[in-house]
């Protein structure tokens, strides 16, 4: 008997029938075209039926598919999100929302769940369920002290997202100015040096980088296979 926990990080097929075998099949390249609420998406069969239960049960010829004049299929779902679930479903590379400034697109991955919740795509949803992108996903911060800046701001090249420069600190050493050694003086007291507060000022660099790590972000990813042959129903 499979626990609670297990429900919860391990997506059921939700009554499904297992797919018929078939042309219906990832190597059907016959062309199909879905109305995602007015916005078409072009894709094949073979694309539609990988790594989802609903198209290759839909598609399976089990039922007429009802298509519109233009030939068409209806699908009732958000375009902006179903273009995660298809790009997914046609590259198994799982939706990466990241902003370094604001973090992770929280409300789109709940929008992206709920929509493999109903199209019953189990890989999807497993990564989804337990934050995954969290693993897929770094920000690298490193920070570097300089007490100049002019050219030394070359070496903050393209490869960081962000960098900022900030001041850091302004330190007064006290300096010794000796006498001019062409000032000659034949009476009276010996010339005299003096002190002065010479200021240098230190500053800041910091540079963010955000790192992908894309054995958790693909379906092909050794971490994530790893993680998914431990999760999977059976």
């Amino acid at each position: 008997m499979s626990s609670p926990r297990d429900n919860r990080i391990v997506p059921r097929t939700r009554g499904f029938p297992d797919p018929v075998k078939g042309d219906i099949n990832e190597l059907n390249c016959e062309p199909v075209t879905l109305d995602v609420r007015g916005r078409p998406f072009f894709t094949t069969i073979g694309t539609l039926v990988q790594r989802n239960h609903f198209f290759a049960v839909f598609l399976s010829g089990r039922w007429k598919v009802p298509k519109a004049e233009d030939g068409s299929i209806f699908v009732d779902s958000d375009p902006d999100v179903f273009s995660h679930i298809l790009t997914f479903l046609s590259r198994g590379v799982f939706p990466i929302a990241y902003n370094p400034g604001t973090g992770h697109d929280h409300k789109l991955y709940a929008d992206i769940l709920a929509q493999a919740r109903y199209f019953s795509v189990p890989e999807l949803e497993c990564w989804l369920e337990n934050a995954c992108y969290r693993k897929a996903v770094s920000l690298v911060v490193t920070t570097e002290r300089m007490d100049e800046l002019g050219p030394n701001t070359d070496r903050i090249d393209k490869r960081y997202d962000t960098a900022q420069v900030m001041k850091w600190k302004t330190v007064e050493t006290p300096t010794w100015h000796p006498p001019p050694n062409n000032l000659v003086r034949t009476t009276g007291p010996p010339p005299e040096g003096r002190y002065s507060s010479v200021k240098k000022t230190w500053f800041v660099i910091i540079r963010k980088e955000v790192r992908f790590d894309r054995n958790w972000g693909t379906t092909t990813g050794t971490c994530w296979e790893q993680f998914w042959a431990g999760n999977r129903r059976k």
